[in-house]
């Protein structure tokens, strides 16, 4: 979801009934567990090969 433009944060809003403050905290805590499962992946895949 991106929200840089005035167009996608009118979309998304009326979409899930959200104000824009909610909906950039929510995207924000969406790109952080993204961050987070990609970071945990990478370690397991090191921590694989060093075996």
């Amino acid at each position: 979801m991106a929200l840089r433009e005035d167009y996608e944060v009118r979309y998304w809003t009326e979409k899930f009934g959200v104000s824009k403050d909610r909906l950039r905290k929510r995207s924000r805590q969406r790109q952080q567990l993204a961050r987070s499962r990609a970071t945990s992946e990478e370690l397991r895949r090191k921590a694989f090969m060093c075996l």
